[in-house]
């Protein structure tokens, strides 16, 4: 059940009705950021989904762990009016299977995953559960020096810092366990509904 007081009629969809009604500058702000990161991250597909979907665990989010971006970016970012093409979906190479999410809270003892999807899950560990962990681990951030270039590490944890932030709202306003993979944005809700609704 939603944490704050959510229209009947929106019942299913508490998360586009927030979005719409409630502090519009702040929520398109947050939305666009959103969308920015989905369409022009500049690390592969399967590192960006390395990160996300082992952030959308530790966040406890239902909609982002049924999330995949290879097939749900397009008609999310379409669903902002925002052209579709040019996406993290878009950038060729594999995408990622079932077994790359379900290996995901085992990754050190995993083989499926490249030095470079190994470090942006451990990146995304850290930034999630122990942002001062890494600190004065210059091993590790030697690593990351010499698989990600300033400007994707840079990608990367612009990324990390969405996801986390985005993931925590849905799930501990309890948006994020009545819909489907993903909310529709606000864009596809009929604003005089919105208005219409009476909140108690």
């Amino acid at each position: 059940m939603a944490r704050i007081s959510i229209p009947e009629n929106f019942a299913n969809d508490p998360a586009s009705y927030a979005f719409a009604a409630f502090v519009p500058s702040m929520s398109q702000a947050r939305l666009a950021l959103s969308t920015a990161v989905y369409r022009d991250a500049i690390i592969s597909l399967r590192e960006f989904e390395a990160a996300r979907a082992r952030i959308a665990v530790i966040n406890g989010c239902e909609i982002c762990k049924k999330f995949r971006s290879a097939q749900d970016v397009p008609g999310y970012i379409g669903g902002f009016g925002t052209a579709n093409g040019g996406s993290v979906a878009d950038r060729g190479g594999p995408a990622p299977d079932e077994q790359f999410y379900a290996e995901l809270e085992g990754w050190r003892d995993s083989t499926l995953y490249s030095e470079r999807e190994r470090l942006a899950i451990e990146l995304a560990e850290a930034f999630s559960l122990a942002p001062t962990s890494l600190d004065d681990d210059e091993d590790f951030w030697n690593r990351v020096k010499a698989a990600y270039s300033d400007e994707e590490l840079f990608s990367l944890m612009l990324s990390i810092g969405t996801w986390v932030g985005g993931g925590r709202l849905l799930h501990m306003l309890q948006f994020d366990n009545v819909c489907g993979v993903v909310p529709p944005p606000p864009s596809k809700i009929d604003l005089d509904v919105v208005a219409a609704s009476s909140v108690s």
